[in-house]
């Protein structure tokens, strides 16, 4: 179960829970500059190569969207890391990935 726990100001909450299924965490948050979204990225375990992500709008989280791996990724090519990287002018966020594939080289 992913968790991602929230700071009002003075106190933590107990977090949303993000997606279904698998055992990853979190694995990167990044906010978008101009609309102040924020968008965190998760994997799902070892057989799914899938990146999945969800959105905050301030009070809400978003249902689950998915990005799905590049063709010849299988499914054992799931992803370890991910990264993201805010544009400081527009609202677009950059997602970097690793994979077991990445470190084979």
């Amino acid at each position: 179960m992913r968790r991602l726990p929230r700071l009002d100001g003075t106190s933590w909450s107990a977090g949303a829970q993000l997606g279904t299924g698998g055992n990853n965490t979190v694995s990167a948050v990044a906010y978008e500059q101009q609309s102040g979204s924020a968008m965190a990225t998760y994997g799902k375990g070892f057989s799914d190569a899938n990146v999945y992500y969800q959105m905050w709008n301030g009070a809400t989280w978003s249902g689950e969207s998915s990005v799905s791996a590049p063709s010849g990724f299988g499914s054992s090519d799931n992803p370890t890391f991910t990264s993201l990287a805010s544009d400081p002018r527009s609202d677009r966020i950059l997602l970097g990935v690793t994979t077991p594939a990445a470190r084979r080289g």
